[in-house]
């Protein structure tokens, strides 16, 4: 990665899920860079692979996450974004790829309205109890009060919130916020898991400093502690 020629202009962010990055160009367009692995000689910058087919633009410096969009993931990237009116908005990399055709981000819109410069950070899971390779998101961001929010999709029905909880209250405004994701790589056939123990997510806590971890067990958002940093 540091010999790739990747240029990110100052005060923007970049997201990553393995083999996928995504960053923003000068002109606000949201660029899609892939590693394809290294070549005989492990001159790894011939076998990145960049475009902005993504035809997506986001506001100037906007939060930004990349996903699986199903627990197949190969073909099957997203990204969660802010648009240039203000709104959170989803694409699917490869939106016209018949694996794509019924995503679970296919179902509804993303539509609230976030700050300009509110932290973006998601994670996916597998759907539990569903065999149809769909997954479950969960979006979180930090609105103009500081509360940090929560919009997800569970079901068919679409998305949901923005809603708070008591266990992702009291940020620091201005905190970034990250969230994990099970990694998973159809070549060793690791699919996106069920299992909800690493629905983790981190900020920085009001008052305090500390890192503030935590949990969604698949029913409730629950706080499991801070981060040691000494």
């Amino acid at each position: 990665m540091n010999d790739y020629p990747l240029v990110v202009p100052n005060d923007t962010n970049i997201a990553s899920y393995f083999p996928y990055v995504l960053s923003q160009d000068a002109d606000d367009q949201l660029r899609w860079t892939t590693m394809l692995g290294q070549n005989g000689s492990h001159l790894s910058a011939p076998w990145w692979v960049n475009d902005t087919d993504l035809n997506a633009v986001g506001s100037t410096g906007t939060g930004m996450t990349l996903l699986p969009v199903r627990q197949q993931y190969l073909h099957s990237g997203g990204i969660i974004y802010r648009t240039t009116n203000g709104k959170l908005a989803s694409k699917i990399r490869d939106s016209d790829m018949d694996v794509n055709a019924d995503a679970a981000w296919t179902k509804g819109s993303l539509s609230t309205d976030i700050p300009e410069d509110s932290p973006i950070a998601a994670f996916t899971v597998g759907r539990p109890y569903n065999s149809d390779d769909q997954v479950n998101t969960y979006i979180l961001y930090q609105d103009a009060l500081g509360t940090v929010q929560v919009v997800w999709q569970d079901d068919d029905s679409g998305w949901k919130g923005p809603e708070t909880y008591d266990a992702i209250s009291n940020a620091e405004k201005g905190t970034d916020i990250t969230c994990l994701t099970q990694a998973a790589w159809d070549a060793r056939r690791v699919t996106v898991s069920k299992e909800q123990d690493m629905n983790q997510c981190f900020f920085q806590e009001k008052g305090t400093r500390r890192l503030k971890e935590v949990w969604f067990n698949g029913t409730d958002w629950n706080h499991v502690g801070y981060v040691p940093l000494d």
